[in-house]
């Protein structure tokens, strides 16, 4: 992915997370944040329980201290985490294409000042 190393917590509200909900929520976290090579510095991840419905909230803090949360609500632990995950995916893929399009934006209007310069020099 990047060459920081990624500060990953796992945690449960009220709730004692087993090590097989542990493992499977980092890997899926982290196949996510390498598809998209995003500049993660850390994602926590916390799983609770009210009632009968589990709700996963997912924090991802990238380089530039941008911050992404999102939620998943169901019935199962697991499909929480999925819901949660999908919503994650979509923030950083809509988060770094906004980045490469404004880094596009930039290098054109870069060469066409330089365009410029030439033209002027020339006359």
């Amino acid at each position: 992915m990047n060459t920081l190393e990624i500060s990953k917590k796992v945690l449960g509200k009220n709730l004692k997370i087993g090590n097989s909900f542990s493992t499977l929520c980092k890997k899926k976290i982290n196949n996510v944040l390498a598809k998209y090579s995003a500049k993660v510095l850390s994602y926590t991840t916390s799983l609770e329980r009210k009632k009968n419905i589990y709700k996963v909230k997912i924090q991802v803090v990238f380089r530039k201290k941008i911050i992404f949360s999102t939620v998943g609500k169901d019935l199962n632990a697991n499909k929480a985490l999925d819901l949660a995950l999908n919503n994650t995916s979509k923030m950083v893929r809509r988060y770094i294409r906004r980045l490469k399009v404004k880094k596009k934006n930039r290098l054109e209007v870069l060469s066409y000042k330089k365009s410029l310069l030439i033209n002027l020099v020339k006359d």
